[in-house]
């Protein structure tokens, strides 16, 4: 057997220590890495429906974007790894001039509060007015919106499919945006409004996207505008982390007892995805699902609804465009207000009274002063 001189023997020892060393250093920290819990926190709003602030009344004593936009900021600062993501309906009635003014109101505290995406709802495909296709630039919030086509011009309605957002600490998540349009027009009014607008399967477009969105993200969120049933489907795609139903058939009453105002609310596992139904209504409250990561899936999770009270003060900068709101709201009134004086006069008018004139009519029917009124018998008397 051939024997390396003594010096070189001992070079390539220590190279290979080193070597070892460096390497088990290395395992050691990678396992470190992976096995060191990674939370994400998911603050989620849905179905304002034009609720833009709480009147403080006793039914409604819950909600408004001041107080949203003061408690997600507290979150925030207290939380690392947070998204703000909506799902959609925030906008109220069609046509109105007043819900008009709400949506701008929505539409500037979006934007204030800075969402990290939005999904839209069948109420801002309805609303007309062009909503649908401004969102992202009124907001600057991304829009997500995979399976709904303009028929017309054939291209996606708005939007992206999809996006990645990547957390504080590094953390890459894939937002993707369903709406299961056709099914829920009917929430729009009866008969639905006619649209250019139609919705694909929202499974087959999710399957189609999900290895793309999957190469690029360690965690994927589906923000599932459609019903429960639906979303249940959804979850059961095998590489998707949580499927958020925006749109459940039937909303639970879940108010909190008196002098709360955080509840515990619904959710579970299909597989490996976590489902939550939004229990997120009128602007009232915002969800919260907090969960611990481990082995690319969610180890634990909690999920709770936080009723916006008084508790929270407004935001300075919200309150701002309430004012704006409120004296836009009062010129309205007047203009509406006039608008019907003016109705009434030419009514009158076309049927041969003059207002104008009704001073002078006015004074020929006064009695004389030698007349006096009549006495309880019913008499007219006269002066002496």
């Amino acid at each position: 057997m051939r024997r390396l001189p003594l010096g070189l023997l001992s070079r390539w020892m220590a190279g290979a220590a080193a070597a070892a060393i460096l390497s088990a250093m290395a395992a050691f920290a990678s396992d470190t890495q992976s096995s060191k819990p990674r939370s994400l926190t998911i603050l989620y709003t849905s179905q304002v429906r034009s609720q833009i602030r709480s009147c403080n009344c006793t039914k409604f004593r819950f909600g408004g974007y001041g107080r949203e936009a003061t408690l997600v900021n507290k979150m925030r600062n207290e939380t690392k790894n947070v998204i703000l993501v909506d799902g959609g309906d925030f906008a109220g009635a069609p046509g109105l001039d007043d819900e008009k003014l709400k949506v701008e109101v929505a539409l500037k505290s979006i934007r204030q509060i800075g969402y990290t995406a939005m999904v839209p709802g069948e109420a801002e495909v309805c609303f007309g007015d062009g909503l649908l296709g401004k969102l992202s630039d009124s907001t600057g919030v991304p829009v997500v919106l995979a399976n709904v086509l303009d028929e017309k011009a054939d291209k996606s309605a708005v939007g992206k499919q999809y996006m990645i957002h990547t957390t504080s600490d590094g953390l890459r998540v894939a937002i993707l945006g369903l709406l299961e349009l056709n099914e829920l027009l009917s929430f729009c009014g009866e008969p639905p409004p006619e649209t250019n607008l139609r919705s694909s399967d929202p499974a087959k477009a999710l399957k189609e996207l999900l290895p793309a969105a999957r190469k690029e993200a360690d965690f994927v969120l589906v923000l599932a505008h459609t019903r429960l049933g639906t979303a249940k489907e959804l979850a059961k795609t095998d590489g998707v982390d949580v499927v958020l139903c925006v749109h459940p058939t039937k909303m639970r009453g879940m108010a909190p007892p008196k002098g709360r105002n955080i509840v515990d609310a619904p959710a579970e596992t299909i597989g490996n995805c976590v489902l939550v139904e939004s229990n997120t209504q009128q602007g009232w409250n915002i969800g919260r699902l907090d969960i611990e990561l481990g082995d690319g899936a969610a180890k634990s999770f909690t999920n709770r609804l936080f009723y916006l009270n008084d508790a929270y003060e407004e935001n300075p900068e919200i309150v701002k465009i309430y004012d704006i709101y409120e004296a836009r709201l009062r010129e309205l009134a007047k203009r509406k207000n006039d608008d019907i004086k003016a109705r009434v006069k030419e009514m009158l008018k076309q049927r041969g009274y003059d207002p104008s004139k009704s001073g002078k009519a006015d004074e020929t029917s006064k009695p004389s002063p030698e007349e006096k009124p009549a006495d309880a018998g019913g008499q007219a008397t006269t002066q002496d």
